[in-house]
């Protein structure tokens, strides 16, 4: 009797490069586009944590796409768990079972997919390169087809700071080899507005939003309506902060008008965006109501501090605590905007009518 021949499991990189839609979604741009998203994605927590300023991505002429920052660093001169590697190579190579390969947080997510970090932009390239600034010196390493070509080394001493991670994608595997510029390009401009301060730099531009969401607010509304009409040059609520878990930024502008012509809400959770709202948006909505102010737009972002709810969010987020949060946050800023600009159920305002 014949025994059956045993069943080889893929590796994990095998596994993205024979099935790359159950990591990356349907080839094509918009594939290419969650690759780099999810480097950038990576960047912008350095930020968050306060070690970065700013976030570049180039498209060269010989079709590598790089994303760089003047962050912390990789771990490249930390072993792996099983000692088998460098961490930071541990990282581009395996794929990581909790939300963040380092349980770190906050963590960011640019796309609108769930992503599994430098895993899937190392897998799914003829060729990766890093080179990292880390503890004093500038590390590099190579890999081809998501293999290292060798063990990562030292190029230089100093005091650098920051990483450049340059990948030539597999088209045959990604389904392009060049990124679509309208979509990176709005994409870089979003996150200029959901992260205030943060630089983002692309194809010679340069994508900085001071004031955050109360910026964004003016990409948002309709230019050509009533709605605008009802708070053009009107005053812009903004408040930005921490509050426990959660870091909290919300805007909001004008009048809604009469009740079919309703308030606009654009939320995120974790730079990712809620469509169908949730517990931060009824925290929002909670201390509005008590002033008597239901703006023509408003715009709100949370993320979070506990490591345990930094995952990526869906399009709905319910979690209670951040209702509370959001409302205790915006309580006192709002009221006393209201107070100031005279909105809402005390103020005698034209405007409204």
């Amino acid at each position: 009797m014949n025994e059956p021949m045993p069943v080889r499991r893929l590796t994990f990189g095998e596994a993205i490069r024979t099935r790359p839609g159950m990591y990356i979604g349907n080839q094509g741009p918009e594939a290419l586009q969650h690759l780099i998203d999810e480097l950038m994605s990576n960047a912008i927590d350095q930020f968050l944590m306060g070690r970065a300023t700013f976030v570049d991505v180039r498209v060269h002429d010989d079709g590598g796409i790089e994303v760089a920052d003047d962050g912390a660093g990789l771990p490249f001169d930390e072993p792996a768990t099983d000692d088998s590697a460098s961490l930071a190579t541990h990282w581009f190579t395996t794929p990581h079972h909790t939300a963040r390969a380092d349980d770190h947080a906050p963590h960011i997510h640019v796309h609108s997919l769930f992503g599994i970090g430098l895993p899937s932009a190392n897998h799914c390239s003829h060729r990766l390169v890093c080179r990292s600034w880390r503890n004093g010196a500038l590390w590099e390493q190579s890999f081809t087809d998501g293999v290292p070509d060798a063990p990562p080394h030292v190029t230089a001493n100093g005091n650098g700071r920051g990483t450049r991670i340059t990948f030539w994608p597999d088209a045959a595997i990604v389904g392009a080899a060049t990124p679509a510029r309208g979509p990176l390009r709005a994409t870089l401009q979003r996150a200029a507005h959901l992260f205030a301060g943060l630089e983002l730099r692309y194809d010679g531009e340069t994508f900085h939003a001071r004031d955050g969401l109360g910026d964004l607010l003016y990409l948002l509304h309709d230019l050509g309506g009533r709605r605008h009409a009802r708070w053009d040059n009107r005053p812009v609520f903004r408040w930005h902060g921490r509050h426990g878990d959660f870091q909290i930024e919300a805007a909001a502008v004008g009048f809604a008008g009469d009740p079919h012509d309703e308030c606009l809400w654009h939320t995120w959770v974790n730079g990712r965006a809620t469509t169908d709202h949730g517990s931060h948006r009824l925290g929002f909505a909670h201390v509005l109501r008590r002033e008597g102010w239901m703006p023509a737009i408003v715009a709100l972002h949370v993320i979070t501090h506990d490591p345990r709810f930094a995952g990526p969010t869906h399009n709905k987020y319910n979690f209670p605590p951040a209702r509370t949060a959001v409302r205790e946050a915006l309580a006192r800023p709002l009221n006393a905007f209201c107070r100031e600009h005279q909105i809402g159920c005390d103020a005698v305002n034209d405007d409204r009518r």
